[in-house]
C-alpha cells in the first residue's frame, strides 16, 4: 500500500519533485532535531532590547564595534547554535555580538543602526538570554 508517495518499504515513489523536497524537508527538520538533542543546544531565552542614550557618529561606528566585541579573533559562528550567522559578528569568547543584517542596512538615513548584544547562557533553564542595545548611527544622504 502507498501512501503520500512512498512505497510499502519506505522509499520514495517516482511522484514527482514536490513529494521529494517535502519529505527531503522533513528529514532535515528531523536530522536538526536530534543534532539539536545531541548537543543539547541551549533553547532560546528572553531577549530585551533597549535603545542606546546617544548615537555614534558614522566615523566612530568601527571604533565602537571593536571596543564592544573586545580583543581576539572575531567570528561569525553562532554561540547558541554552532552554525553560521550572517547577520552577525561575535566576540572571541562567544558572549558578546553585533547584528548588522540587511533589516539594519536597509533602514532609513535618520534610522541607520546596529545592535549591540550579550549573550548569557542559563544552565538551569538551559536557554540562552540575550541584552539588546539598539544603537543609532543617522547619517545625511
Amino acid at each position: 500500500m502507498a501512501v503520500a508517495g512512498l512505497t510499502p518499504v519506505g522509499e520514495l515513489a517516482k511522484v514527482g519533485k514536490g513529494v521529494k523536497m517535502t519529505a527531503n524537508a522533513v528529514e532535515s527538520v528531523k536530522t536538526a532535531e536530534r543534532v539539536a538533542e545531541a548537543k543539547n543546544i541551549p533553547g532560546r531565552g528572553y531577549h530585551k532590547e533597549v535603545y542606546a542614550n546617544k548615537p555614534v557618529k558614522v566615523q566612530d561606528a568601527v571604533t565602537k564595534w571593536d571596543e564592544f566585541l573586545g580583543t581576539g579573533t572575531h567570528t561569525n559562528i553562532h554561540p547558541r547554535t554552532g552554525l553560521e550567522d550572517a547577520d552577525r559578528i561575535f566576540s572571541a569568547d562567544g558572549t558578546r555580538s553585533l547584528r548588522f543584517g540587511s533589516h539594519e542596512m536597509n533602514s532609513k538615513p535618520s534610522k541607520f543602526h546596529y545592535h549591540e548584544e550579550i549573550w548569557t547562557y542559563d544552565p538551569v533553564n538551559n536557554v540562552m538570554n540575550v541584552d539588546n542595545t539598539l544603537v543609532r548611527v543617522p547619517y545625511k544622504k
